[in-house]
């Protein structure tokens, strides 16, 4: 008898959700191929058609497979775009997407619809024709008309990478921030479009993840906490598991809408009694959520990819 081919998760091997997917795929029976557009520059590709030969050796399809990330966070991001070392860097990412795009691989999420879930506005829009309440919304970089439809405090929220590496070298990371607009904002002062959003008072923060049909969802409490609780390390190991329902159809609902089976998303309970959608990503973290849910969801993905060699 012919054995299956192993499942495909690209993300980075050292990435600690990859790690617990693989460890699990392992006491299933299969070892993984993992890939990501470092590792392939490490040694050789060949991609003709929807073959793809790594390091010589052929990546078996039909196959099952979840992506995560193309590359790890940083890799060469120091390269200037039109730099010798950035256009290969480039090379190696078209290179990866190209096979995404063509491969015979039952995602778990499709590379053209993950990355295209990842736009805050399409998420917004999505959102509000499922009749999900949102916050009220202005994308752009002019802040006159931003506190004509918001007011004067608003969060605001980078529209681009919330993290990245300036002309020096640092790493720099813009949360979500309430700002007031009667007064110079550092955000905005680049000309760079942002999200402006109403301010929306949280009493409880919720999180939802997804994979495939299966939703859990956990709440944190928003006494004390910064506007976004990212920026809190407590925060992190303070989530507790809860039963909205509301948020989990809801959400579940949108991943359906947006064309992606799986991501996490962070919505708000707020202090006047709304339930109100925030964001979503597709590919975001679920490890620092209180067991049992951090290991069902790791366990609900490894079994998905496992499925089709039962």
């Amino acid at each position: 008898m012919i054995e299956p081919p192993p499942p495909i998760v690209v993300g980075d091997a050292a990435d600690v959700h990859v790690e617990e997917v693989v460890v699990q795929l392992r006491r299933g029976g299969s070892d993984p191929v993992v890939l990501d557009a470092a590792s392939l520059s490490s040694g050789t590709l060949s991609l003709y058609g929807d073959r793809l030969d790594v390091a010589g050796a052929q990546v078996r399809q039909p196959a099952r497979g979840w992506i995560r990330r193309l590359a790890p966070h940083g890799w060469r991001s120091t390269m200037a775009s039109d730099s010798h070392e950035g256009a290969r860097r480039a090379a190696w990412v078209v290179a990866l997407t190209s096979w995404l795009e063509t491969a015979r691989v039952e995602w778990l999420s499709p590379f053209a619809e993950l990355i295209a879930s990842e736009s805050r506005h399409r998420q917004l829009k999505s959102a509000h024709r499922l009749g999900i309440p949102v916050p009220r919304t202005v994308i752009g970089n002019d802040l006159d008309r931003v506190a004509e439809e918001l007011g004067r405090h608003v969060i605001c929220k980078p529209l681009g990478p919330a993290v990245f590496v300036d002309e020096g070298g640092e790493v720099l990371h813009v949360p979500a921030t309430l700002v007031d607009l009667a007064e110079i904002n550092p955000l905005a002062a680049s000309g760079a479009p942002f999200v402006f959003q109403e301010r929306i008072s949280a009493r409880v923060h919720v999180r939802v993840v997804v994979v495939n049909d299966r939703t859990w969802t956990c709440q944190l409490d928003a006494t004390s906490l910064p506007v976004d609780w990212r920026e809190s390390d407590l925060a992190h190991a303070s989530f507790e598991v809860c039963d909205d329902r509301e948020a989990a159809k809801s959400t579940l609902r949108l991943c359906r809408a947006l064309g992606v089976r799986t991501a996490s998303a962070d919505w708000i309970d707020s202090s006047d009694g709304r339930l109100v959608f925030l964001d979503l990503n597709p590919g975001g973290q679920w490890l620092f959520l209180p067991e049992p849910v951090a290991g069902d969801v790791t366990v609900a993905l490894a079994s998905w990819l496992l499925e089709a060699r039962v």
